[in-house]
């Protein structure tokens, strides 16, 4: 995995502080691609309290990809209330994401 040096660290929390939409984006996106499970807290808040569909569904695959079993809880919780597809399928994805690490 690619890692990042401590400047490029500092830009994605950066992102997370920003109210611009891409910022954050790309700051979940570079959270999962680097594993930056210390990104994992905010990730999980993004999930929980923003109101935005596509961080939330950027949410979900990053917390797929860094995530551990401490996170399915939560990812079915999300999934039993949410009424739309893309959403449960997304969780569904990312928590065969976390039992596959698990398993390895």
């Amino acid at each position: 995995m690619p890692t990042l040096s401590t400047r490029q660290k500092a830009r994605v929390k950066a992102g997370f502080a920003s109210e611009c939409f891409e910022a954050r984006y790309r700051a979940i996106q570079n959270s999962a691609e680097y594993g930056l499970t210390q990104n994992l807290p905010i990730i999980t808040r993004i999930l929980q309290e923003d109101l935005d569909f596509e961080l939330q569904l950027a949410a979900i695959m990053a917390i797929g990809k860094l995530g551990n079993d401490s996170h399915i809880p939560m990812l079915e919780d999300i999934g039993r209330d949410t009424p739309f597809d893309d959403f449960r399928q997304a969780i569904e994805i990312s928590i065969s994401q976390i039992r596959t690490k698990a398993l390895q």
